[in-house]
């Protein structure tokens, strides 16, 4: 099988040997790992060496068990050089060269869990501000039901002050 048909691939793509040694990486594999093409090429690492898993992948187990493509496992990992993210993985057997080998591929999915995250924060800093707002509008509904009592209120005592006033300014000329 010829590998080239990974390179214009946009998601990590790799192939594995029977021992987990890396056989082939497309570009944004190597840059997953922070590491060339190149040089991956000329290592190849095994494979666990190059991610730490944070539960264990049921496929990369045991591949030899591996005869049709996995399901997708979605997984958190880390890379040696610290870089860590989520992905969705799925392993399918291949043959190249007449030896049995596996496609890795993964799907990362490391942006969406962020932006999922960032709108999640967002969505509940504007419930806080609904409750607020909801809050505010009992406020001012007691408010107004109560405001013709309190003018009411306020008249009756404007009243009764005009009343004084008005004994006041009559007692006035008895006073002189």
């Amino acid at each position: 099988m010829d590998t080239k048909i990974f390179d214009t691939l946009l998601e990590p793509t790799f192939v594995l040997n029977a021992d987990k040694k890396l056989i082939y990486c497309n570009e944004p594999a190597a840059l997953l790992v922070d590491m060339s093409v190149r040089k991956l090429m000329r290592s190849q690492p095994v494979f666990d060496e190059l991610f730490q898993f944070e539960v264990p992948v049921e496929a990369l187990q045991n591949l030899s068990n591996v005869t049709d493509a996995s399901a997708y496992q979605e997984v958190r990992f880390k890379t040696e050089g610290g870089r860590d993210g989520r992905i969705q993985i799925t392993l399918q057997p291949i043959t190249m060269n007449e030896s049995p080998a596996w496609l890795v591929y993964f799907r990362d999915v490391t942006l969406e869990e962020t932006l999922q995250k960032k709108y999640r924060k967002e969505f509940e800093q504007k419930e806080g501000y609904i409750k607020e707002l909801e809050a505010a509008r009992a406020k001012l509904e007691d408010y107004s039901k109560n405001l013709e009592k309190m003018v009411a209120e306020r008249t009756a005592e404007l009243s009764k002050l005009n009343q004084l006033m008005s004994a006041l300014l009559d007692s006035l000329g008895q006073g002189f």
